[in-house]
């Protein structure tokens, strides 16, 4: 269990912004599912490097940015088809690990490790995670090598794009007729495009996205000079970054932990942020914070809780 000295849980502002004991508790819990992948990761011996968020923390807060709520993490595809197969049976019971190539499929392209899958304030939780009684976890990015040739790049690309309609379409609420029928048509398209059949009577996201995987990992090393993380790349044409990036790593300090960066970290870091050097306050790409609606099922609960005991004492 990582050790935290006695004032880290107290209120602090970090960047003029708040950071309360809650969200503290919650950075020390998702610490605590990233030293357990770690660990697996080094038994199988597969490495892994702070992304996004996480990767931008590392350098410029030599911790969590003050207004961020999760961790990232990516791997190059091998190792993480690696770890998608041992993870699940390595990591404690009780945890899950969610993701289209996983038997845990789960509704994203990428993997999600959680410690959980409903709050508990029991003891034993509470002391495992620094008194986070919430469900947290840590995504797990895969990164892709994009085709040398511009041919076989442009219809992988154009195919991943027809993917990703058909999975807006199928995960859409109150579907229209329109809706409906675009996303047959896109079925029908994928389907004889890659030989495969869906079934549709199944949950169609996890079923779209794990083809998603398998196109983006349709080329290795030798036949490209370039990494992404497909989905985002579908949305911005220059979403890559040469594959030297990631030939080294070094280790920065984040919080009380030291984590993995890659070499290229100053490239990769302003092709997913542009001037990342100055701070925006508030920009996450999610809710924040994540546990808004869990907080309110614990508060629901701890009412339940007490009305039951006013309940004993009365009568």
């Amino acid at each position: 269990m990582l050790q935290f000295p006695k004032d880290y849980f107290k209120d602090e502002y970090r960047e003029g912004f708040l950071v309360d004991t809650t969200m503290k508790t919650v950075w020390a819990a998702e610490l605590e599912v990233l030293a357990a992948i770690a660990d697996v990761c080094a038994k199988y011996q597969l490495p892994w490097f702070a992304d996004w968020g996480t990767l931008l923390g590392a350098v410029r807060h030599q911790g969590f940015v003050p207004w961020d709520d999760d961790i990232d993490i990516c791997m190059l595809r091998e190792d993480y088809q690696k770890l998608m197969k041992v993870l699940p049976r390595e990591l404690p019971e009780g945890w899950h690990v969610y993701g289209p190539m996983c038997e845990e499929p789960g509704e994203q392209f990428w993997a999600c490790v959680m410690n959980a899958d409903s709050i508990s304030i029991e003891e034993k939780r509470l002391q495992e995670f620094h008194g986070c009684p919430f469900i947290v976890g840590v995504d797990i990015f895969p990164l892709d090598y994009l085709p040398r040739d511009s041919g076989q790049a442009a219809a992988q690309k154009a195919l991943f794009i027809l993917i990703w309609k058909a999975v807006q379409l199928a995960g859409g609420k109150n579907q229209t007729p329109k809706d409906k029928k675009e996303l047959e048509e896109a079925l029908t398209g994928i389907e004889g495009f890659c030989n495969v059949s869906f079934d549709r009577q199944g949950a169609l996201v996890p079923q779209l996205w794990r083809l998603g995987n398998e196109l983006a990992a349709c080329y290795g090393e030798a036949d490209g000079d370039y990494l992404t993380c497909y989905l985002p790349y579908i949305k911005n044409d220059h979403f890559f970054f040469d594959k030297r990036c990631y030939d080294d790593v070094e280790y920065l300090p984040f919080e009380e932990v030291f984590l993995p960066v890659p070499k290229g970290w100053d490239t990769i870091l302003e092709v997913e942020y542009g001037d990342w050097r100055t701070p925006v306050r508030g920009k996450a790409s999610h809710d924040y914070p994540f546990y808004n609606d869990q907080l309110e099922q614990l508060r629901k609960k701890v009412r339940e809780m007490e009305e039951e005991q006013e309940g004993k004492e009365h009568a």
